[in-house]
């Protein structure tokens, strides 16, 4: 059956749309991109209501490359009043819906390094606890540039002071990535991780701990992750074992095996750690 768009916007960017969200209302919809824009629509009909200029020159990262500080990451606060950006540098801001103003800055910059001629990291997920006191930031403490190494890692802020409260990190320089995150109701965080080659974690973590609870490798390149509200249930997205890179195995019919994207559905046994 062929579904029909409510409605659609052509141009909503310069570029790569790097991430959406939806406020906690339904009512709007925020983009980001590697055009250094924010912009807001109505999921109503489409309207653009705001757009944020996050700074720099768009004009430098077209011709320089997608790590000239791309906005990777856009969020609603839970209140659905702000909205928080980030980019591919490490730097995260806190914006006014009402007025546009920037009102606060996380500095994620742990999360970035020039490496020559390379800018490697920046910041690939955020995410609030379900009180909003916690922002959590995803991303690498970069070893080096060219096939990224580095230590996939957590920047966790007191959303209210933009105090860096816990520094986590997970795996070996070629685990590479935090590609996602959340946090837990009873507090924890679950992490996804993806790395070179066709590596990939899960792990669980309480922040006050040194090392993570839970942990596994089954999954490859784990890309992101969802919990079902009832914190028991965890769908994973990662990828097929040979999906990384050239060098795959034909099949009996000498054609290359397609790569796939599987959803790992799992169930976390009743009692979790608080």
């Amino acid at each position: 059956e062929k579904l029909d768009a409510k409605w659609a916007v052509k141009d909503a960017h310069d570029g790569w749309v790097r991430e959406l969200a939806v406020s906690p209302d339904g009512s709007r919809l925020a983009s980001c991109g590697m055009d250094k824009q924010v912009r807001v629509w109505s999921t109503a009909d489409g309207g653009k209501q705001k757009e944020f200029a996050t700074g720099g020159d768009a004009n430098f990262t077209r011709l320089n490359g997608a790590f000239d500080g791309d906005v990777s990451c856009v969020r609603f606060s839970p209140d659905g009043q702000s909205l928080l950006t980030a980019d591919l540098k490490g730097s995260v801001k806190l914006w006014n819906l009402a007025t546009g103003n920037c009102t606060r800055e996380f500095n994620a910059g742990a999360l970035f390094k020039l490496d020559r001629l390379q800018d490697c990291g920046g910041v690939h997920c955020l995410t609030l606890d379900r009180e909003g006191k916690l922002l959590a930031c995803g991303g690498t403490q970069p070893k080096g540039g060219g096939t990224v190494t580095g230590i996939p890692s957590l920047l966790v802020f007191d959303f209210a002071t933009g105090e860096l409260k816990h520094t986590l990190a997970f795996g070996q320089p070629n685990d590479c990535f935090v590609s996602d995150a959340a946090f837990h109701a009873t507090g924890f965080v679950m992490v996804t991780t993806c790395g070179t080659p066709g590596s990939g974690q899960l792990l669980f973590q309480r922040l006050e701990d040194k090392e993570p609870f839970f942990a596994t490798k089954k999954m490859i390149n784990c890309q992101s992750l969802a919990a079902h509200p009832d914190g028991l249930r965890l769908a994973v997205v990662a990828t097929n074992g040979g999906s990384n890179g050239n060098g795959r195995p034909v099949d009996k019919e000498g054609k290359y095996p397609g790569n796939k994207s599987p959803i790992h559905i799992l169930r976390m046994p009743p009692p979790l750690p608080a």
